[in-house]
């Protein structure tokens, strides 16, 4: 057993997440390879190393790239969360697209409809609040980094993240939004 095959091995427990280790052989099954529960396991321990062919397959499965499977786990990580992020962004520039989409057609049926008091002031809330303001209601409220969500816990495996440079610099721009200051915008590199 090799650090790199101990390496794989966490990758795939990590990218297999909730999913069974019995559902991830069958899926492999499925492509032709002659993998059991047992098999799952044992490349997750690192005492059997997978092949290439394997490890594009299994990736694949997961929904990650190769090269995620055979970073050290720190560098998965850190490959997953960068395109977590931008998928993320992606909904939700797409969500604020639609949220003021339907802004509009709100303002326009409501144009044309006997409203009583309580749909009245319904309509003025959802006009009044822009995509910005629903973010900022969402990050200050039961589902923001206060509430639920674990700002410092791997959110695949629930492992204690480190705590740096690039961690503080985060809870200084949240800190910053909370008291009123702006975010710059995001450059893409």
């Amino acid at each position: 057993m090799s650090d790199r095959d101990e390496a794989i091995g966490q990758n795939l427990a990590r990218f297999r997440g909730e999913r069974s280790q019995q559902d991830v052989a069958d899926a492999m099954r499925s492509l032709g390879y002659k993998w059991s529960q047992a098999t799952v396991w044992s490349v997750e321990k690192g005492e059997r190393p997978m092949r290439l062919t394997e490890s594009i397959d299994i990736a694949q499965i997961l929904g990650v790239d190769v090269l995620d499977m055979i970073s050290t786990p720190s560098e998965a990580l850190f490959r997953v969360a960068l395109s977590k992020i931008a998928d993320a962004r992606e909904r939700l520039e797409n969500a604020a697209m639609e949220y003021e989409q339907y802004q509009f057609v709100l303002a326009a049926a409501a144009e044309n409809a006997t409203l009583s008091d309580a749909q009245q002031a319904q309509t003025r809330s959802w006009l009044s609040l822009s995509p910005t303001g629903v973010v900022e209601e969402v990050r200050i409220g039961e589902k923001g980094a206060g509430g639920e969500m674990n700002i410092e816990k791997d959110p695949v495996t629930g492992e204690i993240l480190g705590r740096g440079p690039w961690f503080d610099e985060l809870l200084r721009h949240w800190q910053t939004d909370r008291q009123g200051g702006a975010r710059g915008e995001h450059k893409e590199a």
